[in-house]
């Protein structure tokens, strides 16, 4: 019994080190939730995390419909700022990693051809654009 002991608490101890715990959970409590999620997601790169999580924050896009394009080609988070039931009095369009510095005057996003001239834009920082649709 007493070797099955030490054999697991060697096993434990070569797992935490393999996967590097004490170093994670040092990051972890180090780092807060925000800071994480835009290193790993990016702020107007990857997934765009950041820039997504600012516009939620300043004009509560997740209330709203919104189109968006990820032209990175990594999925949307709408899954992270989920909210069931959606107000129908604005409506934004949503732009992030767009390739070029200017946009053309017609864009597709989501299978739907958008003239910028139906939209304001709210934000820009970087590749990263928020449209609001006039009305």
């Amino acid at each position: 019994m007493k070797k099955l002991n030490i054999l697991l608490i060697i096993f434990s101890v070569f797992l935490i080190h393999y996967f590097e715990g004490f170093k994670n959970i040092y990051r972890i409590l180090n780092r807060d939730y925000q800071s994480r999620m835009e290193r790993t997601h990016g702020y107007c790169n990857k997934e765009s995390f950041g820039f997504y999580n600012d516009m939620v924050k300043k004009y509560q896009i997740n209330k709203y419909p919104v189109i968006q394009q990820n032209y990175e080609m990594y999925p949307l988070l709408r899954g992270f700022f989920y909210e069931k039931e959606l107000r129908k009095d604005k409506k934004f369009l949503l732009i992030l990693n767009y390739p070029d510095s200017n946009l053309p005057n017609l864009i597709e996003i989501e299978g739907v051809k958008i003239s910028l001239n139906e939209v304001k834009l709210l934000e820009q920082k970087k590749n990263c654009y928020l449209y609001i649709f006039k009305k």
